[in-house]
């Protein structure tokens, strides 16, 4: 069936049609087929408009009739099956027209549209298989030799209310699911690789859409997969950098950027492993940094960064580790340093252990590692930061004890050497340029029933080490206490003062010496070794009295346990109340000069006649009477609140005029002293006579 020629114009129209049906039928079908073959291929259909030489080629359509009850009619191409065994089923191509001089002619495939309900879905889909493989599917933009490749866009479509989802996923299967898997193109010359952006949509008026990248869970035994994010590998620059950040925010909060690590109910909780490059670069470089640093605020306080260790309900809680690298020359150093303040205080830094509810709390341990083979160990130093107005106080203690223990002991220890010398320990306080220089206190803690010593002990050796007291001017040592010497030769004058009682005592002797003589400060002395006996009880005429003081003879004494020296001075021994001196063998004078007891002077009859008050240990008593007769006696009342009815009391003669005078009776007791005196002269005095005592209690 052909048209007419037009030989000067168009050639003439070809229409196959079936006429309208009436009015209660349908219209006729119409049916282009080839016949089958018994032998051969079966004969081809080809439907194809004429060239143009001037204008365009004719198009082809094919059109579905419309409908007002039903669907509409479909429109189906489909290639032929085939029932070999090694052939396969007829290829299904659609190509727009190609052009030489132009664009290529556009490959458009839509569904219908609807004006009251949902448009209608498009679906390519590959053949499937029940035995091999299924089918592939492949979109793909034109190429082009010297422009730029055509590009693909999958996009949904528009809404009023939501837009179209886009959903792309992998074919499922009984072993393996299909892989999705997004690719930018290859560049072969020296340009970059193409990118790959995934972003979700934005709100122009409200928030943008959230974008999540995860796999699926596992079922019923198995395990989730991997997830990898990671940039390629490079060959002669930087390798691709990673970064994961969230938007900024112009009314609200920035956005939280979370990495969390699945938990799980066997076994040991997943690791989180954050790991900067290393290098192989011979040229210096370093490996690469790893910084975590929290966000900061223009108005506000700077965002908080923790660090740590997961906690357990049946265990032990997790450790928290922070070391540096090792190093072929130096180790890494670690640095905790807290904020810069420019108006308010700088950022504390606070170490401490954990608290345990039921027993002990954590130790806390600083210390510098063992040395090598040939060097030393690291300082370990503790300090505060200079200031132009108080430095900062360093504060070491150990924690108090509100039950029945004992509060922890405090430790200040130097290593031991093996053939060098021991490490010093030295507490010093800091000088001033205008004030008092710092001070040194060493407490002994307070306690209800005895408050704590403190002891002061030299190292042992084969002699054993001293306590030496420094110059602060000279730095030269003026005092030293050993195990058997208190030499405070260096300086001229040493003083011991108390408020209260001075008790020095020697279990065997205490020797006192001055090359300038002892000098007692012309106090009251008293407590002397003294005893009592009566002549003739065993012996008649004798008396036995091992004391240096009775009623027989009198002998000095004083005092100290070890050998106080002052070579070059005085040492002065104080008390405001009593000085006690002791020795069960005895205290020696060390055969020096004693002066300066306590003494007093004073005239009978000053205040009341026959009376004088003296009270001192000794002391010179001037008479009353100038004229004593020969042969008569006198009794003086020496009021002395040094003297008991137990006192020793020795009383000599000291100068009188004419007469011979004598004591023949002195009788102690509390508060005074009574003295009789006899002329055993010739002559009566002719003046006033001095008489001379001393009291020993």
């Amino acid at each position: 069936i052909s048209s007419g020629v037009g030989t000067a114009t168009s050639s003439g129209s070809l229409s196959l049609s079936t006429p309208n049906a009436g009015v209660g039928g349908v219209s006729g079908t119409m049916s282009l087929s080839t016949g089958n073959a018994s032998s051969g291929d079966s004969g081809s259909i080809v439907v194809s408009s004429g060239n143009g030489s001037t204008g365009s080629g004719g198009e082809i359509t094919f059109t579905v009739g419309s409908s007002d009850i039903g669907n509409g009619g479909a429109l189906s191409l489909s290639a032929g099956l085939t029932t070999s065994t090694s052939g396969i089923g007829g290829n299904l191509q659609l190509n727009a027209g190609s052009s030489e001089n132009g664009a290529g002619g556009e490959g458009n495939i839509s569904a219908g549209a609807s004006s009251s309900s949902t448009g209608g879905a498009i679906v390519v889909a590959a053949g499937s298989s029940s035995s091999g493989s299924g089918g592939g599917a492949s979109v793909t933009a034109g190429s082009s030799t010297s422009g730029g490749g055509g590009s693909l866009s999958l996009s949904s479509g528009a809404g009023g209310a939501s837009g179209g989802s886009v959903t792309i996923s992998g074919g499922s299967s009984a072993l393996s699911g299909g892989t999705v898997q997004l690719t930018g193109g290859t560049t072969s010359g020296t340009n970059a690789g193409a990118d790959v952006v995934v972003s979700s949509g934005s709100g122009i008026a409200t928030s943008s859409g959230a974008m999540t990248v995860k796999t699926a869970n596992a079922g019923t035994s198995g395990v989730s997969g991997d997830l990898t994010i990671n940039t390629g590998h490079a060959t002669s620059g930087n390798s691709g950098d990673v970064t994961i950040s969230t938007g900024s925010s112009s009314s609200g909060v920035g956005g939280s950027a979370t990495i969390s690590v699945g938990s799980g109910n066997s076994g040991v909780g997943g690791a989180l492993t954050l790991s900067s490059g290393d290098t192989s670069s011979a040229n210096g470089g370093a490996g690469g940094s790893l910084s975590l640093s929290s966000g900061s605020s223009e108005v506000n306080a700077g965002g908080a960064a923790m660090l740590s260790a997961g906690s357990s309900s049946g265990a032990s809680g997790g450790a928290l580790s922070l070391s540096a690298g090792r190093g072929s020359t130096d180790g890494g150093g670690i640095s905790l340093s807290g904020g810069v303040g420019d108006t308010g205080n700088g950022g504390s830094v606070t170490i401490s252990s954990g608290v345990g509810t039921a027993t002990n709390s954590g130790i806390v341990a600083i210390s510098s590692s063992d040395s090598g083979s040939s060097g030393d160990s690291g300082s370990v130093s503790i300090s505060s930061g200079t200031s132009t107005d108080d430095s900062g106080s360093v504060s070491i203690s150990t924690g108090s004890s509100s039950g029945s223990g004992t509060s922890g002991d405090l430790s200040f220890s130097t290593g031991d050497s093996s053939t060098g010398v021991g490490g010093a320990v030295v507490f010093s306080v800091g000088s001033s340029g205008s004030q008092t220089g710092g001070a040194i206190r060493l407490n002994g803690g307070l306690g209800t029933s005895s408050g704590g010593n403190i002891y002061l002990k030299p190292g042992s050796g084969t002699t054993g080490g001293s306590i030496y007291f420094v110059n602060p001017s000279t730095g030269a040592n003026y005092g030293v206490i050993s195990e058997d010497t208190i030499d405070f030769s260096g300086i001229s004058t040493v003083s011991i003062d108390s408020s209260g009682t001075i008790d020095i005592s020697s279990s065997t002797t205490l020797t006192i010496s001055g090359s300038n003589g002892i000098s007692f400060g012309g106090s009251y002395m008293f407590n002397y070794e003294r005893g009592a006996g009566t002549v003739g009880t065993a012996t008649s005429g004798q008396v036995t009295i091992d004391k240096m003081a009775g009623t027989i003879h009198l002998k000095v004494l004083l005092f100290l346990p070890l050998p106080l020296k002052s070579s070059s001075g005085t040492i002065d021994i104080s008390s405001s109340t009593t000085l006690t001196f002791s020795g069960s063998s005895g205290i020696s004078m060390g055969g020096s000069y004693v002066f300066n007891y306590e003494r007093g002077t004073g005239t009978v009859g000053t205040g009341t006649s026959g009376q004088v008050t003296i009270d001192k240990m000794a002391g010179i008593i001037t008479s009353e009477s100038t004229s004593l007769s020969s042969s008569a006696t006198e009794v003086i009342t020496v009021l002395n609140s040094r003297v008991s009815a137990s006192s020793f009391v020795f009383v000599s003669m000291g100068s009188s005029v004419d007469c011979k005078l004598g004591v023949i009776r002195t009788t102690p007791s509390s508060g005074q002293i009574d003295i009789t005196v006899e002329n055993h002269g010739s002559l009566a005095c002719n003046g006033a006579y001095t008489m001379l005592f001393q009291v020993m209690n």
